[in-house]
């Protein structure tokens, strides 16, 4: 992917950039919304996880400081589902 990245004009990379970014917000917020059922359904336990953060840690492959972030945002908006437009324009950021 990187050579084909040389031959993208200047304004074509940075527009494919972006659209990138935006793509990486909605992968976000939808896997805060799937780490949310999880949770939820307790799936973790039925995987022999005795947490979701060991969950998001063992079986995802996040370290333990992104697991804690999106932990903690997937409950914020929970609480707060007015956020995620938010999030997706990003105005807020799991950081």
């Amino acid at each position: 992917m990187t050579n084909s990245l040389k031959s993208f004009s200047n304004k074509i990379l940075v527009s494919e950039t972006m659209n990138l970014v935006s793509h990486e917000r909605q992968v976000t917020t939808q896997i805060l919304h799937h780490l949310a059922e999880i949770n939820k359904r307790k799936l973790f336990l039925e995987m022999g996880y005795p947490s979701l953060f060991m969950f998001c840690v063992k079986h995802l492959g996040f370290t333990e400081s992104q697991t804690q972030r999106r932990i903690e945002a997937m409950r914020v908006l929970e609480k707060m589902p007015e956020i995620e437009g938010k999030i997706l324009n990003g105005a807020l950021s799991l950081t």
